[in-house]
């Protein structure tokens, strides 16, 4: 193989392993873009079931506190007519003892004494006598009859009462399931917001490659990014690290056999003079990387400054790259 020829293949080679890294960013940036939308997939549903859990707990504790009012109700209830009975009874028999007393008296007392016996009126005021003892005996019978209801109510209240006891015995369990499963999905969607912004950081990031990849910024080309964040201006990083991989690969002592270019920025040597003078690296060797990154920083500002008509990097035949 010629000397010529040298430069050619090695070219090709890196031009083919370019390609090869270019796919690969590409392949990458794919699988994280898949991996974003299934991260958003799974928060998205972790979020419904969350939602769809909070429901279900909303609505075991709301059935659960309407049951205990409603059996609080019932036992209020039940104790209301109980207690409204016993008062009814308390007073008929109190009433219908005391006519009894007077009955008795007005019987057995004689007209000297005062008595209705041998009046006249004696057998009206029995009469009536009878009379409201019969409306007692009646009443009475009315309350045995709401007593036998009571016993029917308060039967039936107690089917109800264990069958309430029952429900809220369930909704407690209910309730304590539902908070586990509830513990669950909220540990399911912390889960699911760090996979989403983890997976929004691999795209990002993927994207990033890929973009290097696509200017041929290989990490041997990176390595060399803290000296051009150095001397280059912010809107400038991007370019030298691009224009350093199309001239050097990042190679500081890379070195052109036909023009004698060196360095990271392959200067030519007339122009090294000149620039390593302006950049403060007067005498320094074009194979010091930081002396070539400085003085190519100092030839871009003044191409800026001067104007230059092929732009900032015009004195370097790798700007076509830029314009890729």
């Amino acid at each position: 193989m010629t000397r010529r020829a040298l430069p050619l293949v090695l070219a090709i080679l890196i031009a083919l392993s370019g390609t090869a890294a270019f796919a690969q960013s590409e392949a990458d940036v794919e699988r994280a873009a898949a991996e974003v939308e299934a991260a958003s997939a799974e928060a998205g549903a972790a979020n419904a079931a969350h939602a769809s859990t909070s429901d279900r707990l909303l609505a075991a504790i709301l059935t659960y506190e309407t049951t205990t009012l409603t059996l609080e109700a019932v036992s209020f209830d039940l104790a209301a007519a109980e207690t409204a009975i016993l008062e009814d009874e308390r007073r008929l028999s109190d009433l219908r003892h005391w006519i009894e007393e007077i009955a008795a008296g007005l019987y057995m007392m004689g007209p000297d004494l005062g008595g209705f016996l041998d009046s006249a009126d004696s057998t009206m005021a029995g009469l009536v006598i009878e009379r409201v003892v019969a409306d007692i005996e009646s009443e009475m019978t009315t309350i045995d009859n709401l007593r036998d209801g009571l016993d029917a109510a308060r039967s039936d209240a107690d089917a109800l009462r264990r069958d309430l006891s029952q429900i809220r015995v369930d909704h407690v369990s209910s309730i304590g399931t539902i908070n586990e499963l509830l513990d669950a999905v909220e540990v399911r969607q912390q889960v699911a917001v760090q996979r989403k912004a983890d997976a929004a950081v691999a795209y990002e990031t993927a994207v990033t490659e890929l973009e290097k990849a696509r200017k041929g910024i290989t990490p041997k080309v990176e390595a060399w990014g803290e000296l051009v964040a150095r001397y280059f201006p912010e809107d400038q990083y991007w370019n030298a690290l691009q224009v350093m991989a199309c001239e050097s690969r990042g190679t500081p002592t890379a070195l052109n056999p036909t023009s004698d270019a060196a360095g990271l920025f392959q200067f030519l040597p007339g122009t090294w003079l000149i620039a390593s003078k302006g950049a403060g690296y007067e005498g320094a060797d074009p194979y010091e990387p930081e002396a070539n990154i400085a003085s190519a920083a100092w030839l871009v500002q003044r191409s800026i400054d001067w104007d230059h008509p092929d732009g900032a990097w015009g004195h370097w035949a790798c700007k076509r790259v830029l314009s890729q």
